[in-house]
């Protein structure tokens, strides 16, 4: 029934995600592919969506960021499809991050910004935090550093209103 195939998947991802936590990537990846593989049978975007931002953020963490591009891209797509604000802020993080690490400023930076006006946009405090912090590290990355202190300050600010710990670290580091 619709009902078993959909405890299945969310079986599946609920071990892909300890997998994930454990850091056995490999293993993370074919929970949330098996996952993926009933979430696209049964058509409920949202599942799908996040499934494909799981298996993108596992390839990232085996440092395979092409394929970990094109899952977060195409839950880019369907988040953005079906309006999930939280979702899509969560997936410029990981592309933003990915590009990062990959030294490609430009491109980390409008993810970064994208996922900065959707968390002003929907008002989560903790995430404009977190995406000053990076704009700010990206701004000194690219020796800007009146701009970076801008936004690092901005980000103290607001994680010391919301009393977000580690992007409040963040801040002082």
């Amino acid at each position: 029934t619709v009902g078993d195939k959909m405890g299945t998947a969310n079986s599946y991802t609920n071990i892909g995600i300890v997998f994930y936590y454990l850091k056995e990537y490999k293993k993370a990846l074919e929970y949330h592919k098996k996952a993926l593989t009933i979430n696209e049978k049964m058509g409920d975007k949202k599942k799908l969506a996040d499934t494909q931002s799981n298996i993108g953020i596992a390839y990232s963490e085996m440092s395979q960021f092409k394929k970990a591009l094109r899952f977060l891209n195409s839950s880019i797509e369907l988040k953005t499809e079906i309006g999930d604000k939280i979702g899509l802020t969560h997936c410029y993080r990981e592309t933003g991050l990915i590009n990062l690490r990959q030294k490609l400023y430009n491109e980390a930076l409008d993810h970064f910004q994208k996922g900065l006006a959707i968390s002003e946009e929907i008002g989560t405090k903790t995430g404009i935090g977190y995406f000053y912090n990076r704009i700010g590290e990206l701004h000194y990355l690219q020796n800007h550093p009146e701009k970076a202190l801008e936004k690092l300050n901005d980000a103290l600010r607001i994680n010391k209103q919301t009393g977000a710990k580690a992007d409040l670290q963040d801040s002082y580091r």
